[in-house]
């Protein structure tokens, strides 16, 4: 315990003001540091710096520590591979650093604001570690839905892998806390072509809506409900479908993870010292954000639109970063596909509640 208080009050939060934490690789990590209202660690910045805000050190420190020693078992195979003890004589508190710059850089601003509870979550998300998988047919193919361990790097320890026959769908990277799934990402890590009938297939999702009636101009109008990807779509809706059987019914999805930002502008301003290339790379990283984000979010929408029983009951930036969602039990859906893909995967579990 002491071995990693040590390094996260006398190293890593010196290091993170200023932006690089140095754990043998360097790390793009960006946040301030309050105790008791004071800062101990603070640098000054052009952009927006998260403060993590420890008004509780004890309890703090006790869940940290928690927290590393949970995650140093759970990724140690993982790290190991990367880093061999023989190459990185400080072996042990380099991967301590390197396991908090992962637990940071998933970390929202109301996460900062409160980080005990931000710990207690996190420490969660490790337990739900035995639940089950799903395989059932379907009009398009056998889905297959299993709960599969992550990489550190990853925004969760799990992820739901998914599968039709044998074409890699988008996997929903999750973590549950309490009675409420939160739901970071849905990533397309495949690079294999999916099957040209699976494709075709896929596009059944556009069914049941008239997308020539939504507009093409996503930021003057971004309610629209147009660029959602059929996969993204297809996985989204088994996220949810597979978290509604295991009796959970509401949703908090992160739109906005700060200090991953942070880490491209970090980044952007070690590589190019040039104005004009500086200034291009800026707006191409806040095109690339703003896309992901708005597509992201579109998603969930277009689950809204085609189910009854899926409301969205807060937006991103109006209360926090958050996007809510509540699972109702009554599901009417205007897409056969969809609601038949839901069906499958929410009746696999609902028996063995």
């Amino acid at each position: 315990m002491n071995e990693i208080l040590d390094i996260f009050y006398n190293e890593l939060i010196n290091e993170a003001s200023k932006g690089l934490v140095d754990a043998y690789f360097t790390y793009a990590l960006r946040f301030n540091t309050k105790l008791n209202g004071k800062f101990i660690a603070y640098k000054d910045s052009n952009y927006l710096v998260p403060t993590i805000e420890i008004n509780n050190k004890e309890s703090f420190d006790k869940l940290l520590c928690k927290y590393v020693r949970i995650a140093y078992d759970f990724y140690l195979e993982e790290y190991t591979y990367g880093v061999r003890r023989e190459d990185d004589p400080n072996y042990d508190k380099n991967y301590i650093k390197t396991i908090i710059t992962s637990l940071f850089s998933n970390a929202s601003i109301e996460d900062f604001h409160d980080p005990i509870k931000f710990l207690e979550k996190r420490i969660d998300f490790f337990r739900h570690n035995d639940l089950p998988g799903v395989e059932k047919g379907s009009s398009i193919g056998t889905i297959r839905v299993e709960v599969v361990k992550d990489k550190i790097s990853h925004e969760t320890p799990y992820a739901l892998e998914i599968k039709i026959d044998d074409n890699v769908m988008p996997q929903v990277e999750f973590g549950i806390y309490e009675d409420t799934a939160y739901v970071y990402a849905i990533q397309n890590f495949s690079r294999n072509n999916r099957d040209k009938k699976l494709n075709r297939n896929m596009y059944k999702v556009n069914e049941g809506i008239d997308l020539k009636l939504e507009s093409d101009d996503n930021i003057s109008d971004p309610g629209n409900l147009k660029g959602v990807t059929p996969s993204t779509l297809i996985s989204a809706c088994i996220g949810v479908s597979y978290i509604k059987s295991l009796g959970i019914s509401k949703l908090v999805i992160p739109t906005y993870l700060i200090t991953r930002w942070n880490a491209k502008e970090i980044l952007n301003d070690r590589r190019n010292k040039d104005s004009r290339k500086h200034q291009e790379q800026l707006n191409s990283n806040e095109d690339i954000q703003r896309n992901i984000t708005d597509k992201f979010i579109r998603t969930f929408r277009r689950l809204e639109y085609h189910f009854s029983n899926i409301d969205i009951v807060a937006y991103p930036f109006v209360e926090d970063t958050n996007l809510v969602i509540n699972i109702n039990d009554n599901m009417e859906c205007n897409n056969p596909l969809l609601k038949e893909i839901y069906e499958v995967i929410e009746k696999s579990n609902t028996i063995n509640r």
